[in-house]
């Protein structure tokens, strides 16, 4: 839906729905969504959107590595085991 509101928005003129149509083919990852696309482009959007979120994953785990650092170790607490054996 997000991706229809601009492409409205530019519609609205008379005529300019041709734009709209030469934009889909110029501009096919951004105002399109998967079903429309190729194997081929398939293919290659999907390994961009891979490199857009593989850039964040070395800081997301170095943030968690240091936040883990200030956690405190626990014994781990007994299980309530009387709920179980009554049979719920």
């Amino acid at each position: 839906m997000i991706k229809a509101i601009p492409l409205l928005l530019i519609s609205v003129p008379p005529f300019a729905n041709y734009l709209v149509f030469v934009l889909m083919y110029l501009f096919p990852r951004q105002l399109l969504i998967h079903h429309f696309w190729t194997t081929q482009q398939q293919t290659e959007f999907q390994g961009v959107n891979h490199s857009h979120r593989a850039q964040h994953h070395w800081a997301a785990l170095k943030g968690l590595e240091s936040a883990g650092s200030h956690v405190k170790r626990q014994p781990p607490k007994e299980q309530p085991t009387r709920p179980l054996q009554q049979g719920g």
